[in-house]
């Protein structure tokens, strides 16, 4: 091997390490933490310039679901959930402010870790897992553990997608491109700094998400706006009207959680494009539809706020192994109601 040879390979070998790197996935930076100090404070106690609760203060609870109006505010949080109804549809919209360093969206499993959960048999009403986890206001998911279970020795639309849970991947199966399923196995990516972020099914590893710093990342969709642009990719599926449910930023620390009501005398659904509106519509630049039906569930203090059948609200949201949620409360312990 010629000196030359020699000298060449080694700043091959010095240039390699930066060259990858260089390649690496990066996320786009997260913008500014949301200034929301006065916005919707109206009916709140005293607030801080911040728009939460003075240190000290208990944390603060307002119920009145015949009016359908629902707040709650900590040093940390601060919730306002209306039921609105318009032209034949009922939805019901939380908006959420989250002060910035505080913990933000985040899954919680059925039990202790989601690499333990038993996805056939650790099953467990929405609202229930909301009071164990001593969780303020959750929702539903992507359903992923319940369905890749039935189909998780199959080909089987259900055992594919990319799930990550709590820094960890618990399924990395990339749907082929030419699937046209529902749902179409988009991503959204809920980032430990309070950012949300939607992806195009396979747009991103597993692998390059965990890199870029995602802690949970769930698979359904599809995305329905992203960098505040409404999602025209899709045709197809989610054009029957249906109970749905999503989840959607304004900007970091200032969030929109939407269920929105079917199959129900007071309200007939909405189509998959209606609820990417709808979002569009309140000023959201990042949202994400996740799985309604009899999955959609809200869960305001260990209660069940979305109506799914004829017969009233009630506890009644299909079992899951896993909430999506925000704040804890001290309200009620793990066992018993508010």
């Amino acid at each position: 091997m010629t000196k030359r040879v020699m000298i060449l390979l080694c700043c091959l070998a010095l240039c390699l390490p930066a060259w990858a790197e260089s390649q690496a996935p990066t996320r786009t930076p997260p913008g500014p933490w949301a200034q929301t100090g006065d916005v919707a404070t109206e009916g709140f106690p005293e607030l801080t310039a911040q728009g939460f609760l003075p240190e000290g203060q208990p944390e603060y609870v307002f119920e009145d679901a015949e009016n359908g109006l629902w707040r709650y505010a900590s040093q940390d949080l601060r919730i306002v959930i209306r039921r609105v109804e318009e032209n034949k549809v009922r939805h019901l919209a939380a908006e959420i402010f989250l002060r910035e360093g505080a913990e933000g969206l985040r899954m919680y499993p059925f039990g202790e870790a989601f690499t333990t959960v038993d996805r056939k048999r650790d099953l467990d009403a929405p609202y229930k897992m909301a009071r164990q986890k001593r969780v303020v206001f959750s929702m539903d998911g992507d359903y992923y553990l319940y369905r890749a279970r039935r189909h998780v020795n199959t080909q089987g639309n259900y055992a594919i997608g990319v799930v990550i849970r709590d820094g960890e991947i618990l399924f990395n199966v990339p749907p082929s491109d030419k699937r046209t399923s529902y749902p179409p196995l988009d991503l959204m990516a809920l980032y430990p700094d309070g950012d949300m972020q939607v992806y195009k099914v396979n747009e991103y590893t597993a692998e390059e998400l965990l890199a870029m710093g995602a802690r949970d990342v769930l698979s359904f969709g599809p995305w329905l706006v992203r960098d505040g642009q409404i999602n025209d990719t899709y045709s197809g599926y989610g054009t029957s009207l249906q109970p749905r449910a999503g989840v959607g930023m304004f900007a970091r620390g200032h969030y929109l959680a939407i269920i929105v009501e079917g199959r129900i005398k007071q309200s007939r659904g909405m189509t998959t494009r209606e609820i990417g509106d709808l979002f569009k519509a309140y000023g959201c630049t990042t949202a994400f539809n996740l799985d309604g039906g009899w999955t959609s569930a809200m869960i305001f203090m260990g209660k069940q706020l979305n109506q799914l059948d004829n017969n009233g609200v009630k506890n009644n949201a299909r079992d899951q192994n896993e909430i999506m949620g925000i704040g804890t409360t001290a309200a009620f312990d793990g066992e018993g109601a508010p």
